[in-house]
């Protein structure tokens, strides 16, 4: 290196975080099993792809139950299979479909099954032999013929057995919910309900245009005193049909769907002093068809019931002990997709379990809920090593508390071998900020490398200092990185990666007025070099890596109102180029490769004009510069794109500029024409309030242009989309923040950072990509 581009390294190194501090739960419990997990081959008679669906931690042992097609496997709390339990640990139940299974105090183990015969119940011994005493040989049945499908059961403390399900009504189009009870012995219990069992229906459909109600049963719990909690959904709807009058054909019509939860007496008879003469409901979808609510956990402190099923998101509720709704809500964003069961903390938190939208490859995904009904950050069940099988990403799955508070998931081997898979994370600290939220966090850029790992930098506007986080693809977060501790650094900054995933930052030194380039090596260490200075340079950085690995920068020059470009070379000097010097040019860079060719373009603002202009290579290797849009007042918050959608010829050169119009606060989208001779066509796409600020624009679908951006009027980030069939449609994704909006879209994941002036908080939020 030589002249003003002589770097003063420096490293940072990244310390191991201390286990008490930690910053994200579901890290692995390497104590438990092998590094963390258990795989349990199943015996031959048992199902050919056994998967677990149900997890019991036993409270007076801490040994842990687990119960799917595969039949039932005993560990102990180390994660050892129980050689004293059944037949080596393993109970198989061949020949049944296995719905669920239930310890009473005493450890008898139920199981309910259910087969070509009808719906039973087998007790079972706690060292998992027949118990010949319940019953007829150990099991009883319940019901007969497919008409009844059993979902739940609990035991009583006086040895009573509670089975829940639903039966089938309308000709087979919808079911309500039954209960059943058996006394002790197994033989039916004729003083519950009305001669051993009792119907209600969960769902209230509109009798005229939604007569049809589809009852669904999650969960069932035996509460002190005796009284009976039965939780699930109801799908209200009118089938289709032929209208043989009219001589037309009627489409199905789907009303509300409705979280729903019923009490009932110890004498089985609805509790009128529970909800609305013993049932409560609460909608969380209308007119579609939703998923079914699949997963349901009670809490012991104060008999809240929670229940979450899936729209085009996760959702959520919960209800109190009396069946008052104490939250009914939708994830932020899609992403965490189909929760498959719950379980209750301690401290008040619900855990969840879920499989994602889109196969990630990192195993299933863990949240939890918050008593307050926050929805936690998600992380994955792969523990990124090679040498270790993961948990399929598909389910059936479950989820229990093991006997010292950290998280048991259960499941089957992404292997595909026929065997059970316990693995065991830490459950995190409740009280410990989220790891994702970071404090007093502003000026913030944020990437995504090809393997999914998530890398921000940001402005720490406390310590007034640049500072670096990342989010392994499992979803954890590794600690926070001080980058350069100079005062003033990363104002302004831009982060990229390159092709080994190695995160770059371009910044501007507000304590220097410099220009400058942070690099992570391999080992994490950061390195900090000076691109150029003195002067007031490098407001407005756009960072981005070439095909051959070279780190370019389009920046600001304010001494001189120049626009510039710099690249670093392989011998480690920067060169420089300068771009536009006509007038007080370069703000708001956007640094973008032309997707055909490589070369690079820049879009950015003429302060002295207020134009909005566009800068490009040609395949001649000069630059040629063009008038985008005009504006009265400038603009600002640019972002550059490309329309994917091809041309006549195939071409692929059809750029795009969003934009915030000062003057109209409005925001903007201007688009060239894609041929030879350019022509700019500028348009509004919204003049709500002030819409436009930090905006990123993204071809996600061959249909037209997505916005993202803040609206200062309404606080909130909302997402735009121009598609030619449908129109411009926005949809709010952050509410009462967004100011200093960050997002990366790779075409199949969006990744937003933004800050919550309320709670001095930065906030990363990752989502699929919708088309």
């Amino acid at each position: 290196m030589s002249g003003d581009t002589l770097s003063t390294l420096r490293e940072v190194r990244l310390e191991p975080l201390e286990a008490r501090q930690l910053l994200a739960f579901g890290q692995i419990d390497e104590s438990f099993g092998s590094g963390g997990q258990v795989i349990t081959p199943i015996g031959a008679l048992a199902a050919a792809a056994p998967a677990v669906h149900e997890l019991e931690v036993v409270a007076d042992q801490g040994t842990i139950l687990a119960g799917g097609s595969g039949g039932l496997v005993q560990w102990t709390s180390d994660g050892d299979v129980d050689p004293d339990f059944g037949d080596n640990g393993n109970i198989p139940l061949p020949g049944t479909i296995y719905r669920d299974h239930d310890v009473a105090p005493d450890g008898t183990i139920y199981v309910l099954a259910s087969s070509d015969v009808g719906g039973f119940v087998v007790r079972y011994t706690r060292s998992g032999q027949p118990d010949p005493s319940f019953g007829v040989g150990g099991s009883t049945l319940i019901s007969v013929g497919p008409t009844f499908t059993p979902a739940a059961i609990a035991v009583q403390d006086d040895g009573k057995v509670v089975v829940a399900g639903s039966v089938r009504t309308n000709i087979g189009d919808g079911a309500r919910a039954r209960v059943y009870r058996l006394s002790a012995d197994g033989s039916a219990d004729l003083a519950f309900g009305n001669g051993a069992s009792i119907d209600l229906q969960l769902g209230a459909g509109d009798p005229i245009v939604t007569p049809v109600q589809k009852d669904t049963i999650a969960g069932l719990k035996i509460l002190s005193g005796g009284k009976i909690i039965l939780a699930g959904s109801s799908l209200a709807y009118s089938p289709e049909f032929y209208d043989d009058e009219a001589g037309i054909f009627r489409p199905v019509v789907y009303g509300d769907s409705v979280f729903a939860t019923a009490r009932l007496t110890p004498s089985g008879q609805p509790d009128t002093t529970y909800g609305d003469g013993g049932v409560s409901r609460s909608v969380y979808a209308s007119a579609a068809l939703p998923a079914p609510a699949t997963a349901f956990a009670h809490r012991d402190t104060d008999d809240a019931i929670a229940l979450a099923a899936y729209t085009d998101r996760l959702v959520y509720a919960q209800f109190n002990a009396s069946g008052v709704v104490a939250f009914n809500r939708a994830a932020p964003a899609p992403g965490f997709g189909i929760p498959l069961d719950m379980a209750t903390k301690q401290d008040g938190r619900f855990m969840l379990v879920g499989v994602a939208e889109a196969v990630t490859g990192y195993g299933l995904q863990v949240a939890y809920i918050s008593p307050g009904g926050e929805l936690s950050n998600t992380i994955q069940t792969s523990d990124l090593r090679l040498d270790t099988v993961d948990l399929a990403e598909a389910g059936p799955a479950a989820i229990a508390v093991a006997q010292d508070g950290n998280i048991l998931i259960g499941g089957r081997p992404g292997d595909g071998s026929a065997a059970y898979q316990l693995v065991k994370l830490d459950d995190g600290k409740v009280d410990v900020q989220r790891p994702d939220h970071f404090a007093q966090a502003r000026g913030n850029d944020i990437v995504r490398d090809a393997a999914g790992g998530v890398h921000l930098a940001y402005f720490d506007a406390t310590e007034r200092v640049l500072k670096y986080a990342y989010r392994a693809p499992n979803g954890l977060w590794a600690p926070t990185v001080t980058v350069d501790d100079a005062p003033e650094s990363g104002h302004y900054l831009s982060i990229a990666v390159d092709a080994g995933a190695r995160p770059g930052i371009a910044y501007f030194d507000g304590h220097h007025g410099d220009l400058k380039f942070a690099f992570s090596s391999t080992d994490g260490r950061w390195s900090t070099q000076l691109v150029e200075g003195p002067g007031i340079v490098g407001l407005y950085p756009s960072l981005q890596f070439d095909s051959t690995g070279r780190a370019t920068i389009a920046y600001y020059k304010k001494t001189g109102g120049d626009l510039k470009l710099a690249a670093l070379q392989p011998q480690g000097q920067w060169t420089y180029e300068l771009i536009d010097a006509m007038n007080d040019v370069g703000r708001s860079a956007a640094l973008v490769a032309q997707p055909t060719v490589g070369l690079w373009s820049i879009a950015y603002t003429d302060t002295t004009t207020g134009d909005v202009k566009l800068a490009w290579r040609t395949k001649a290797r000069t630059w040629a510069i063009e008038v985008a849009a005009t504006t009265t007042g400038g603009a600002d918050f640019l972002s550059l794109a490309y329309n994917p959608s091809t041309e006549p010829g195939g071409v692929y050169q059809r750029a795009a500029i969003s934009y915030f119009d000062a003057y109209n606060a409005d925001l903007k989208l201007t688009q060239s024409s894609g041929d030879g001779a350019l022509v700019w066509t500028p348009r509004i796409l919204s003049t709500q309030g002030v819409a436009g600020l930090y905006t990123h624009l993204t071809f996600d679908a061959f249909f037209g242009p997505t916005v993202y951006y803040y609206n200062r009027t309404f606080d909130r980030v909302t997402r735009l989309t121009d598609h030619f069939h449908d129109g411009v449609t926005t949809e709010s994704v952050a509410e009462g923040a967004g100011r200093f909006l960050s997002v990366f879209s790779d075409g199949n994941t969006i990744d937003l950072a933004y800050f919550d002036e309320d709670e001095g908080l930065l906030k990363v939020q990752s989502m699929p990509v919708r088309v």
